[in-house]
């Protein structure tokens, strides 16, 4: 079973719930031994509410900050030496 092209994050900011829609970007590790272990990520959407009264970039900034955190799998499978990049 190969892993998902695209996943969807929930970011919790200030009380409110930004959707996130992700894909798993081209040159992205296939192997679980590559070392360095690489994820990129490309943005396809996100769902930001109107009464949350931010801008796109810092949310993007927050986004990227909580998917460097996130590594691989979060908790459940950290991978050693990991890359994470945007195309966002």
């Amino acid at each position: 079973m190969g892993e998902p092209l695209w996943a969807n994050f929930l970011l919790y900011w200030k009380g409110s719930h930004i959707q996130c829609r992700l894909r798993i970007g081209e040159g992205s590790s296939k192997n679980f031994n590559d070392d360095p272990y690489v994820r990129i990520w490309e943005l396809v959407e996100m769902r930001v509410p109107s009464a949350l009264l931010i801008e796109e970039g810092v949310v993007k900034c927050k986004l990227k900050e909580a998917l460097v955190a996130f590594g691989n799998e979060g908790v459940h499978n950290q991978r050693p030496n990991t890359v994470v990049k945007f195309r966002f």
